[in-house]
């Protein structure tokens, strides 16, 4: 038995079915009737990092330690981009390799730095360019280059029509790389992502949705973008699919779905004005006196709209996550930490300033649980000016995440509903509207599956992300771990199939098995080093 695993990222099934109905992806309509398919719940915060880790570990995020691209010390404020290294658990192509069998990873966007395996592994969008190595073994760098093969594109300082055409070249190098390395061996396993959906909606969203506030101001020549890269992708599929022998299972995943981005909350700005978040220093005394004349919103207001034509773009990758992690450490060093209750940073949600865990920390620990339900109502109670709630959900720390490294996450972990609202953005002083991305995650993704052994015409319900590791295993009569948190689908395959297989289990999903108790600090000094001379902080 052999499997294929093709992301699609940010592929959505709601688009998908748009897109049969008028004929566009012949190849999914062919797998809703001829397998099995369902919606796919993403990670807490529907994101590519800890969704791909989630799909990728079988573990949640409490066990392998992502939360967002970025990652946290323990010891102080800081931000990294994350990378291979920083997560706990092992993937399910370290799993088979540890066990003899052989892999083929292209393109999985949390796969660099590269390890080795028993096989052939191409990294993702973290590769940060240059010289660095991206492939394993080191040699295949040649071969890919040979097909001109794109690792992510770069969409810094470009318009709209040439990334979309740049996508499209994208997906095309991708699957004759795909198609010609999964050719070259006899692999028990093929994963390969393809992350041109997921660009083309972040950007080109605003040109296919006609409700959203930027349409109009859109080229005519990109209203479908998005619906010929979701056919192009369907052809991607169809011809990956093609190589399959009667043995081999394909599903195709995506970490997340996709919907429109209307407008966002200043979380920022609502902590301070409600007195959770203090500034320091000049610019505090000076929004304070703005606050009391009730004219700070509109002094904001007229400050961003200055300062708006001489903002960069920052493209997709390190750069955007390096940007991130400098603009936070930048912005923490501006608060009053003697005065601060909770603040906000790119890490996922919000933080409480408790002693003896904040570097500076003042908040007693007996007053934690009243001060996050305290901050969760008033969030939740957030509305649009139709009514809708800003918020899916605000879970706490410890209704979201399991595990081990749960401790690093934020104490409040909050979901915006970027597809509320499209109208003006009046009453409500902490909406702001899109930004270059007119497009968002969304919590769903999709889940399709083929092969002799896969149920025909069948619905999934109840499927997560951390369901797909456990399930390859499963049908490649491998054990899960112990860890594992996800569960074997076994509802994808037929009953004669599943009479053929236990589930079972062996063995620990951490890299190192001391690490899930012992673990202080993310990394030690050689590892920042090395992170510090690849750029990454």
């Amino acid at each position: 038995m052999k499997a294929i695993v093709i992301g699609l990222d940010g592929a959505t099934l709601e688009v998908i079915k748009q897109l049969i109905e008028q004929d566009k992806m012949p190849v999914f309509a062919k797998l809703m009737q001829e397998g099995a398919h369902g919606l796919l719940r993403s990670s807490i915060t529907p994101n590519s990092f800890p969704g791909w880790t989630s799909a990728s570990t079988g573990t949640s995020e409490g066990r392998h330690g992502i939360f967002t691209p970025l990652v946290r010390r323990e010891d102080n404020f800081l931000l990294k981009a994350m990378n291979s290294s920083d997560i706990r658990t092992k993937t399910l192509w370290e799993l088979l390799s540890e066990r003899g069998r052989r892999v083929c990873v292209i393109n999985d966007p949390c796969s660099y730095p590269p390890i080795a395996v028993n096989g052939l592994l191409v990294c993702g969008m973290l590769w940060p360019g240059g010289d660095a190595k991206y492939t394993y073994p080191e040699s295949l760098a040649l071969e890919l280059a040979r097909m001109g093969y794109i690792v992510d594109v770069n969409l810094n300082g470009k318009g709209n029509e040439q990334i979309a055409a740049e996508l499209m070249h994208s997906i095309d190098r991708r699957l004759e790389a795909v198609l010609k390395l999964s050719q070259q061996d006899d692999w028990d396993l093929v994963w390969a992502v393809f992350t041109e959906s997921d660009r083309a909606q972040h950007r080109l969203w605003a040109a296919w949705d006609d409700k959203h506030p930027n349409h109009s101001a859109q080229p005519s020549t990109l209203r479908n973008a998005i619906p010929e890269i979701y056919s192009k992708l369907d052809a991607a599929v169809g011809a990956i699919i093609s190589i399959a022998d009667k043995d081999t299972a394909v599903f195709i995943v995506s970490d997340h779905g996709f919907g429109p981005f209307y407008a966002s909350f200043d979380v920022h700005a609502w902590l301070l004005a409600e007195g959770y978040l203090v500034e320091k220093g000049h610019k505090a005394k000076l929004k304070s006196l703005l606050r009391k004349a009730g004219i700070l919103e509109e002094a904001i207001a007229a400050y961003r709209k200055l300062r708006r034509p001489f903002e960069n773009r920052i493209e997709y990758g390190t750069k955007k996550l390096n940007s991130q992690a400098a603009f936070t450490e930048t912005y923490l060093n501006q608060v009053d930490w003697q005065r601060t209750v909770a603040y906000y940073t790119l890490d996922g949600g919000i933080r409480l300033n408790l002693r003896g865990r904040e570097p500076h920390g003042w908040i007693e620990e007996h007053r934690a649980a009243e001060l996050k339900e305290e901050i969760r109502a008033k969030l939740l109670a957030q509305r649009y000016p139709n009514g809708t709630a800003i918020f899916r959900y605000v879970l706490t720390q410890e209704e979201a995440y399991d595990g081990p490294y749960s401790r690093y996450a934020p104490d409040l972990i909050l979901s915006a509903d970027h597809a509320g609202y499209n109208g003006p953005l009046k009453g409500n002083p902490f909406l702001r509207p899109c930004n270059h991305n007119s497009g968002e995650h969304t919590p769903y993704g999709i889940l399709f599956a083929y092969g002799a052994k896969i149920r025909c015409n069948t619905v999934v319900e109840g499927a997560k992300l951390i369901d797909i590791a456990p399930t390859v295993l499963y049908y490649l009569d491998e054990p899960l771990t112990m860890e594992m948190d996800g569960r074997v689908l076994t509802e994808l395959f037929t009953p004669e199939f599943n009479r053929s297989r236990q589930i079972k289990r062996t063995g620990s999903s951490y890299r190192n098995a001391s690490e899930a108790s012992t673990a202080t600090t993310f990394e030690d000094d050689s590892v920042a080093e090395k992170l510090r001379s690849l750029g990454y902080i």
